[in-house]
């Protein structure tokens, strides 16, 4: 599965970084990656 950092209005490599690693965490936590990034690509 392939995600695009581009769609996210999230600026800053740093940034983007630190969001896709809250993505991580939380499919620990049992969050799908697809609700993760929709709920990031409306932050």
């Amino acid at each position: 599965m392939h995600y695009s950092l581009s769609i996210w209005t999230i600026t800053g490599q740093h940034n983007q970084l630190n969001a896709l690693a809250a993505m991580l965490a939380s499919q620990e936590a049992g969050i799908t990656m697809q609700n993760a990034a929709g709920s990031l690509s409306r932050f």
